[in-house]
């Protein structure tokens, strides 16, 4: 997302459940709970995996307005002291603090910069990975 206030890599996750971790930790773990089970499984760091986008962003076009962001939906319980790992009104909030560091002509700028770098012939294997794990996990 590009705005005045910086380049957000916006992490967003459907997870349901209880989801603990911090965003140094390279795994957080997702605890369920119905009214028979309790369980939970290991998920590879929504944030380590947001800095790994911003490290691909970086080779390909170093900037220094880059923010990593997770927004989880209502459906996951997540721990509170995260700034950078929220629901949308904390993102919303976090956003609202944030003082502008570029204008529509530095955005316009980054924007043609990224845009040109990326490969299109990368989004088809993109897609195919995001409905296979979306039947994996389901």
């Amino acid at each position: 997302m590009f705005s005045p206030k910086g380049i957000f890599a916006l992490e967003i996750k459907d997870w349901q459940g209880f989801i603990y971790g911090h965003k140094d930790d390279e795994y957080w773990t997702v605890g369920y709970k119905n009214e028979q089970n309790r369980s939970a499984k290991q998920v590879y760091s929504p944030y380590k995996q947001n800095e790994r986008h911003i490290e691909d962003l970086n080779n390909v076009y170093p900037s220094p307005y880059y923010i990593n962001h997770v927004i989880f939906s209502e459906r996951g319980n997540i721990g509170e002291g995260m700034e950078d790992v929220t629901k949308l009104e904390g993102f919303y909030a976090r956003y609202k603090q944030l003082e502008n560091c570029m204008d529509v002509v530095d955005i316009n700028e980054h924007y043609q910069a990224i845009r040109s770098k990326l490969n299109p012939d990368k989004l088809p294997d993109h897609i195919e990975r995001i409905k296979f794990n979306q039947a994996k996990y389901r």
